[in-house]
């Protein structure tokens, strides 16, 4: 099973960064799927899945992403102290490098989030 994956952002970049404030916070999460699997294939699971009444089950699509040039870090930690490492990217890191800072922000979760708010 490939690791869990979001896009996240806010209307204010500070909501993300310096603030948390989570309940400003808009997701998209992603499962990486094979190249085979088609919009068929969704929909014949989401009729069978439609049995079980999921409350977003509505909202599951297939789609791809293409992000293009990227900036990269490793946070190890609970997920609420991601904040400034954000932040000092948006404001430093980025901008020395050239490239402007755009599109939504890529999380791909290499732990268990049940218990990736415990200490290390």
């Amino acid at each position: 099973m490939p690791p869990l994956k979001a896009l996240w952002w806010a209307e204010n970049r500070s909501a993300s960064t310096v603030d948390r404030d989570k309940s400003r916070w808009d997701w998209t999460v992603m499962l990486l799927v094979p190249d085979w699997l088609n919009h068929d294939n969704v929909e014949h699971a989401r009729r069978a899945a439609a049995r079980s009444r999921l409350p977003a089950l509505d909202r599951v699509r297939l789609e791809g992403l293409v992000e293009g040039r990227c900036v990269q870090t490793h946070h190890l930690g609970p997920y609420d102290d991601e904040g400034p490492l954000l932040d000092a990217m948006h404001r430093n890191v980025i901008p020395a490098r050239g490239p402007q800072l755009r599109g939504k922000h890529h999380d791909i979760y290499l732990n268990d989030p049940a218990v990736a708010s415990a200490p290390i």
